[in-house]
């Protein structure tokens, strides 16, 4: 893709571009940033099958012996979101949902409501949430290049446009060790005031 910015970058899925970045943001500001948007715990979505995924780090790459350089050398593969990272469907549309609403990460579930048969009451259900750390221009950036991938030509998902809907989304690859690999989109929508995220794969 040539010389490209962070938001051609998301809208062409350039695999080279984030390949650089990742040995540029080293091992430990990975972490940082997989942690504050939940990889590696759970979501707690009120499922049974929910599960960390695996968000490595410093001292997990030492625990297997890895030098310095070969931790460099796993971070171009991290950077495109591959090799030992694991992450969830659900960790996923989490993620996009917090990109869209501005950087809070709401827990997901199922319930608004239980039933307590000593009061005899319906009694809500209110998800927790936080909010993570990240300077809205940064954000809004990340946003236009979703925006990019599914409305402007050249992106990797000009199939999700929706007429009338501002779709915001982003492709990629999921790596499979029994099989081809997966492909999977998460969006969220609409862009001007998001009411739905997800992920597809």
């Amino acid at each position: 893709h040539g010389n490209i910015n962070v938001r051609r970058a998301i809208q062409a899925s350039c695999n080279a571009f984030f390949n650089a970045m990742g040995p540029r943001l080293g091992i430990q500001k990975f972490t940082q940033y997989g942690r504050m948007f939940g990889f590696g715990e759970k979501t707690y979505i009120d499922i049974p099958e929910d599960t960390p995924g695996l968000l490595p780090s410093y001292d997990y790459y030492k625990r297997h012996r890895l030098s310095e350089r070969e931790m460099e050398g796993r971070l171009v593969n991290l950077g495109i979101g591959q090799g030992e990272l694991n992450v969830t469907p659900t960790q996923m549309a989490v993620y996009c949902a917090a990109l869209a609403n501005g950087g809070t990460i709401y827990q997901p579930h199922f319930v608004n409501s239980i039933y307590n048969r000593k009061t005899k009451r319906m009694e809500s259900i209110i998800p927790a949430n936080r909010t993570v750390n990240i300077r809205p221009d940064v954000l809004q950036l990340i946003k236009e290049g979703m925006y990019d991938v599914v409305n402007v030509p050249g992106g990797t998902a000009l199939a999700a446009r929706v007429d009338k809907i501002s779709v915001c989304g982003k492709t990629g690859t999921a790596q499979n060790p029994h099989g081809q690999d997966h492909a999977w989109f998460i969006c969220y929508a609409p862009k001007e005031n998001p009411k739905i995220a997800m992920c597809v794969m």
